[in-house]
């Protein structure tokens, strides 16, 4: 069987006239991105349909699916923003609550309030930097034990962090109630594909994954993979809204993506190029453990990614950066995430080492404290807050004088782009201090106004 790939290719080859979409007519007469200009078409003769495929892209899919243990899988080509979507509103329905962890992506925020959805959370501590700890078994069973009305479990394993929840262990509680469990594993794409990683979520036991393959895998920003398994989730409802929230025009680039890193991936080369950077990748860790005296190598479950501790994050952002030309994924206060992937040549990972072991002398070692987080109180439901602020019913108000007030807005700061506030909740003084620590540090905060007279917030007229 050729792959979807190696059919884009084939196509090209054909020196057919296109007298289809898209308007690139596979020329890039603009002189930009020349490659990827061949392999951009449509859906025409012999190239399938994402939408209701039959043919190549089918058979990609269930590649797919045989890889990650899944019973189906679904390319995303909206990010994984969209299987995320996908899964939360097809697992559940209007109006229902739904468990999850206060460290969840945005789009999660988007869901419960596209689907009227309901949340309860679980609070999981913090470790030394304020990295959210996993969230634990024991935390899962009680809440359900407390509301019977819970209709669906959401874990986001691993974390941007790398931290991963024992979801073997949650499976089997929520199998027990018959509830469907939805991991957002956007980070673990990769697992699979050494057993030096964590063993995938779909194997496991989760019954609908979200995978982000351009996050650690060699595909096209964009990408990504929807899992789904077993016969407690509606999965005909995921699929329903997995067709919506695809465009209808989807890119065979960003497909074709997905099809050659996973010919790549399968292939003797890859296999031999995937054991060479675990190598490297475990001989880079030990000698970080050894060498660093004040800067610390942060245990992570998944090993790929490589987060250092630090009392000034930033501090060690810029200096990477600025010094040795090494761009980090992020800094928050206590650490810098670094994300390495089969791409990375082991030069990359020398120079690195190099690099941090040259800038230890000149940080502080992290703070050795463990945070709880003060839990906010829901009034309303997200969904709720969004139709009264966009009904005129929501007010700008000086931060300072928020306590106590009901967010109309969510408020994330970024990094690492988790929601500090959801709207519906109510403002305590330890949220209001979290954004002006963050304001005066320097991150993002999404969900705030600043003026001269102050930083203003969106809440609920009285």
């Amino acid at each position: 069987m050729s792959s979807l790939y190696e059919k884009l290719i084939q196509h090209k080859k054909r020196g057919l006239i296109p007298m289809h979409m898209p308007g690139g007519k596979g020329r890039s007469i603009t002189g930009a991105f020349q490659d990827a200009f061949l392999v951009d078409i449509t859906e025409i003769d012999g190239m399938d349909d994402l939408h209701h495929p039959g043919g190549i892209i089918r058979d990609e899919m269930r590649r797919c699916a045989d890889i990650y243990g899944a019973d189906e899988s679904f390319f995303l080509v909206n990010g994984s923003s969209s299987g995320i979507l996908a899964a939360l509103c097809g697992a559940t329905e209007y109006g229902d609550k739904v468990l999850l962890p206060v460290n969840v992506h945005l789009s999660v925020i988007n869901a419960l309030t596209l689907r009227g959805l309901k949340p309860v959370y679980m609070y999981p501590e913090k470790s030394d930097g304020g990295i959210f700890k996993a969230v634990t078994v024991d935390a899962v069973g009680e809440k359900l034990q407390e509301d019977p009305e819970i209709r669906a479990v959401f874990i986001t394993s691993p974390t941007y962090e790398g931290v991963v929840s024992d979801i073997k262990a949650i499976s089997k509680i929520t199998e027990m109630k018959n509830i469907p469990l939805i991991v957002d594993e956007a980070h673990g794409a990769h697992f699979p594909f050494s057993n030096t990683f964590p063993d995938n979520a779909c194997r496991l036991g989760a019954d609908a994954v979200v995978n982000s393959t351009h996050k650690t895998l060699p595909t096209l920003t964009q990408t990504g993979l929807l899992h789904l398994n077993g016969d407690i989730i509606n999965k005909e409802r995921v699929k329903a809204f997995w067709n919506m929230l695809q465009t209808t025009s989807p890119s065979y680039v960003l497909m074709g993506s997905i099809s050659a890193a996973f010919d790549y991936l399968t292939s003797m080369k890859g296999k031999e190029d995937y054991k060479e950077y675990i190598d490297s990748l475990i001989s880079l860790r030990e000698r970080l453990k050894t060498k660093l005296k004040n800067l610390e190598l942060f245990e992570s479950d998944d090993i790929s990614k490589i987060v250092i501790l630090t009392g000034d994050g930033r501090k060690l952002y810029d200096a990477l950066l600025e010094k040795f030309h090494i761009q980090p994924e992020m800094a928050a206060e206590g650490y810098v995430i670094l994300m390495t992937s089969v791409s990375d040549p082991k030069k990359d990972l020398e120079c690195l080492y190099s690099a941090l072991v040259r800038l230890d002398e000149s940080f502080k070692k992290a703070s050795d404290s463990e945070v709880k987080p003060m839990p906010s109180e829901m009034k309303i439901s997200p969904a709720e807050a969004f139709e009264i602020r966009y009904s005129g019913g929501s007010e700008p108000v000086d931060l300072q004088m928020a306590e106590g007030r009901t967010a109309a807005e969510t408020v994330y700061i970024y990094p690492p782009g988790t929601p500090r506030i959801v709207a519906g909740e109510i403002y305590n003084s330890q949220i209001i201090r979290d954004i002006y620590q963050a304001k005066d540090k320097g991150y993002e905060v999404y969900g705030t106004y600043d003026s001269n007279r102050g930083s203003y917030v969106n809440v609920l007229k009285d």
